[in-house]
């Protein structure tokens, strides 16, 4: 996540690999943006289906999201510009958040600042680590059962071997002496 300059206001820009799992947006305040009790500025939801590829403005809500904070204020220009009462911007997919600190300066047209590094669009598209992703349930279900039928084959396994082994002592101990 970061953010763009245009007409020296700031927007926020979600990378490429990021923009298909965003689940919501939170413009949060306070010194520590990663405290429990950091008060939320502005916050949107997604209601459905949707890809946020373009630039956010905040209080302005993208299509296929809802806003569930309103903005307290003009939220669009550098830190310097709204004081210190934001601290940043964080995206979520519902398993996962990241929150990228409000720039102190709208970076340069065509550039994304984010984290402190300013770089190409095309840079941050391609370098975004994105949000790590929510674990498949699905597959998830599917494992549990495959790993206790390993687990029960290996005991069987297990069984059949000490089986086998106290058998033969058995066999062995019936054999006469001397043969």
């Amino acid at each position: 996540m970061g953010f763009v300059g245009v007409d020296g206001q700031l927007e926020i820009v979600v990378g490429e690999r990021t923009a298909p799992d965003v689940t919501g947006l939170q413009v949060v305040g306070g010194n520590d943006p990663d405290a429990e009790d950091a008060p939320v500025h502005w916050e949107i939801e997604r209601v459905r289906p949707t890809v946020l590829d373009a630039p956010v403005v905040v209080g302005e809500v993208p299509a296929g999201f809802r806003q569930t904070i309103p903005a307290h204020g003009p939220y669009t220009g550098p830190a310097a510009g709204v004081g210190s009462q934001i601290s940043g911007v964080e995206a979520d997919n519902g398993c996962a958040f990241g929150i990228t600190p409000w720039p102190d300066a709208a970076p340069a047209a065509g550039q994304v600042e984010s984290s402190g590094v300013v770089s190409s669009r095309e840079d941050f598209d391609r370098d975004g680590e994105g949000l790590t992703a929510c674990y498949d349930a699905a597959r998830v279900a599917t494992a549990k059962p495959i790993a206790v039928a390993g687990c029960l084959a290996i005991l069987a396994s297990f069984a059949l071997v000490i089986g086998i082994s106290s058998a033969r002592a058995r066999w062995r101990a019936e054999l006469p002496v001397g043969r």
